[in-house]
């Protein structure tokens, strides 16, 4: 207990390279039970690219200068004004569905505006890729639309279930650290 106690004082939350470990050991774990509950290997791939990815690039970290915000590279910069308004540990970045959710609408909000910008500097400077472009994008459009909702929710579930336990990894140890943490004696006068 002496031990516990002193780590947990000086340990706040998990680090990177903790949440990382956490996620590569339930990564096999939660696949399999993909495939347990669907028989579907589709949606076990999809669900494990997902939860990679929530794992280790799009969790509840973003909103702080992390190792989650550093692997974006050059793109970081996306995620600069999503630290300056959301506050650590609120629900918009570490709840599971909701800040899951909010950030899917953040980035998707950069990549409307990506598109925007290539379709209007295509349109204007280079016409015959705009046609491209536009022809490109919509048998994008199609092609996704024609998928199972399966799959798109296999997706989610990735998304969710990654950044999910990032959220339960950082729960678990503020409760552990307030167990152990050293009761102030009380005196009298």
């Amino acid at each position: 207990r002496k031990i516990l106690n002193q780590y947990f004082q000086k340990k706040t939350m998990p680090s990177g390279k903790t949440h990382d470990k956490i996620s590569w050991y339930f990564f096999i774990p939660f696949s399999f039970i993909v495939w347990y509950l669907t028989r579907e290997w589709m949606l076990v791939v999809l669900f494990a690219f997902a939860y990679l990815f929530s794992s280790f690039m799009f969790g509840g970290d973003l909103d702080l200068v992390s190792v989650q915000s550093k692997r974006w590279g050059i793109f970081r910069w996306i995620w600069i004004p999503y630290r300056k308004f959301i506050p650590h540990r609120s629900s918009l970045s570490h709840g599971m569905v909701v800040g899951t959710t909010f950030r899917l609408f953040y980035l998707g909000f950069f990549i409307a505006l990506f598109y925007g910008i290539c379709y209007l500097l295509t349109e204007k400077y280079f016409p015959v890729e705009n046609k491209e472009l536009v022809k490109t994008t919509y048998h994008g459009y199609i092609y996704i639309k024609n998928q199972p909702p399966t799959y798109f929710a296999s997706i989610f579930a990735g998304l969710v279930t990654g950044a999910g336990l990032h959220t339960i990894s950082d729960l678990t140890v503020s409760k552990v650290k307030r167990i152990f943490k050293p009761k102030k004696k009380r005196f009298r006068k």
